[in-house]
Parts: structure tokens; C-alpha cells; sequence
């Protein structure tokens, strides 16, 4: 009984809005095939943003293996958010800056990219 009574919470809860739309972690397949993870953090119209490309074209991948890290600020309007980030590729220190605009779509519970992405939690 138990355990039905934690499958249906679960079940309930995943369907909900979440308060915070953007607040969590977010991973997608970038359009070359690499994983990406994008995390937002803070509270109110300014937030932290993080992210991580585990095989960043922008780096030279797929011709070598490096990865990227891009941190920054979003600003939030509504359902969307726009990040200005600037970091690096790893293991060649080639730096990179991005700007990019996610969209929230509360009836997927996904993020929508500039770049034609889509994000889940």
C-alpha cells in the first residue's frame, strides 16, 4: 500500500507546474549529437546560469574530444529567459561566448532554445 501511495504522488507531482519554471537542471542533444547540461539558480528577474557541452563543435569536437563551459546571467520575462554566458573550451582554453533565449512550454514541462534545442529535467 505503501509503495502505490508513493507511485501515485510521483505520478501526481510530475505533471505539475513547477513554480519556478526555469530553476533546476536541464539536459538536451545538441544539434551535433554531444550532450548538453544547463543549470539556472537564484530567484527574481536575474538569474546564474551554467552550462556544459560534453563534446562542443564550437571546440573543434567531434574531430577532437573537448568539452565546453560557459557561465553567465539570464534575465527572465515571463516564459522566457535570456542567457549571456562566456566561458571556455576545455582542455584548449579557446574562449567562447554565447547568447541564447530559452522558452518554457508548461504543457511539455521543456525548454525551447535559439538553437532549435529542446530541454528536459
Amino acid at each position: 500500500m505503501a509503495a502505490t501511495a508513493l507511485t501515485l504522488a510521483v505520478v501526481t507531482n510530475a505533471g505539475a507546474t513547477p513554480s519556478d519554471p526555469f530553476k533546476g537542471v536541464w539536459t538536451s542533444i545538441d544539434t551535433d549529437g554531444s550532450n548538453q547540461r544547463l543549470s539556472f539558480g537564484g530567484n527574481g528577474d536575474t538569474r546564474a546560469v551554467h552550462y556544459f557541452d560534453d563534446g562542443a563543435s564550437a571546440c573543434g569536437w567531434p574531430a577532437i574530444n573537448v568539452t565546453a563551459t560557459l557561465i553567465g546571467k539570464a534575465t527572465v520575462s515571463g516564459s522566457s529567459a535570456t542567457a549571456d554566458l562566456a566561458g571556455q573550451c576545455n582542455g584548449t582554453g579557446q574562449s567562447l561566448a554565447s547568447t541564447a533565449t530559452f522558452t518554457y512550454d508548461s504543457g511539455t514541462n521543456t525548454l525551447s532554445d535559439t538553437f532549435g534545442v529542446t530541454w528536459h529535467r
